[in-house]
């Protein structure tokens, strides 16, 4: 009885997969052409109607085979060409990125050769006022840079600044006064020059 059970049970997967095998070559016969729903209606109506009535199949048509070497030559060369066409674009875009990005380099680079001749610039300049004075004029610039400016002028100078900002009474209002909740400026800006650079 088990014998029997798994012979059937083999029979069902023989059979399913000649279905699927059978269903299969029928999708791929669609998909190429070699099988339409007309073709499909005249096999079927040949094998319902008697042998001896005549099937109306219709003549196929001649079409000219051409020579496969010389057709997939000329695939060959008009791909060929599309590729060339394609690796000639992507040099040129190569080319233009790395100039662009040689250009971006190079500016980035003036920039910062302008912006430290600016900065040692400033430093004399501002070396030649008075503490108040120096005070005055960096009051609106932010933190960071108002005690790397701090930092880069002599010691003496540094903390004449600083002595101004904590008891010129022209600074109290931008230096030692704050909203409530908030620390003064002053504190800020003595706690940033402490720390090591």
């Amino acid at each position: 009885m088990r014998f029997l059970g798994t012979l059937l049970r083999v029979y069902a997967a023989v059979a399913a997969f000649g279905v699927a095998l059978v269903a299969a070559l029928v999708g791929v016969l669609f998909a190429t052409g070699a099988l339409s729903g007309e073709r499909l209606r005249q096999a079927v109506s040949a094998l319902r109607s008697s042998p001896s009535a005549p099937v109306d199949t219709p003549a196929p048509k001649a079409v000219p085979a051409p020579d496969g070497t010389d057709a997939r030559a000329q695939e060959l060369r008009r791909l060929e060409t599309r590729l060339a066409a394609r690796v000639g674009q992507m040099e040129s875009e190569r080319r233009a990125l790395e100039a662009e990005r040689a250009r971006l380099r190079g500016s980035r680079e003036d920039r910062e050769v302008r912006a430290a001749a600016e900065f040692d610039a400033n430093v004399a300049i501002l070396s030649r006022l008075e503490g108040a004075a120096v005070a005055e004029a960096m009051k609106g610039w932010d933190d960071a840079t108002f005690v790397r400016y701090l930092r880069a002028f002599r010691a003496s100078k540094a903390a004449e600044v600083l002595e101004a900002i904590r008891t010129d009474p022209a600074l109290e209002a931008d230096f030692r006064k704050a909203p409530p909740g908030e620390r003064p400026r002053a504190g800020r800006l003595m706690e940033e020059f402490r720390k090591t650079p």
